[in-house]
């Protein structure tokens, strides 16, 4: 969660003067400031999608190892070398007990996995207002949210096809 809070977007005002600053320049003054200030807020941008998009996939990921090694624990203790030393109502609650804390780490991790998933969309918000403003300080109009959201926008090939 603390890798999120550090993607957070700064405000428009506070964005513009990082992007110049970054340039070594106090206004956008030349066409060659403008764009690279440009060129640096799309470097930005598609470094804060490119993490937000790597989250859902981290913690699916995590999920599975919960369950997988619940499962593993579950039937090595049900089946490991000392069944002969256990009562069969032993191995049941121990595989029981072991299947229930896979499914408990997998609870945990999925709900921290849709807490994220809702910080990260108001994220996404956030860069897209800031992009969207200091776009227009530039002089520029930043193409549609949906390239920081990873959507596809429409292409005039695509509208043809139709």
């Amino acid at each position: 969660m603390t890798r999120l809070h550090a993607l957070k977007a700064p405000e428009p005002s506070a964005l513009l003067s990082e992007l110049l600053s970054d340039l070594g320049a106090s206004a956008v003054d030349s066409d060659l400031v403008r764009r690279a200030a440009i060129a640096d807020l799309n470097h930005r941008l598609s470094d804060v999608s490119f993490a937000l998009e790597l989250l859902p996939a981290r913690f699916t990921a995590l999920t599975r190892i919960c369950l997988a090694s619940g499962t593993a624990l579950a039937l090595m203790g049900y089946i490991g070398p000392e069944v002969q030393a256990r009562s069969p109502i032993e191995r049941v609650l121990g595989l029981v007990a072991c299947a229930a804390a896979g499914l408990f780490g997998a609870a945990c991790v999925w709900n921290i996995g849709r807490v994220a998933r809702q910080r990260g969309a108001a994220i996404r918000e956030g860069w897209d207002r800031s992009s969207r403003e200091a776009g227009k300080a530039l002089g520029t109009s930043l193409a549609s949210t949906g390239d920081l959201r990873g959507g596809e926008r429409e292409t005039e090939r695509g509208k043809r096809r139709r």
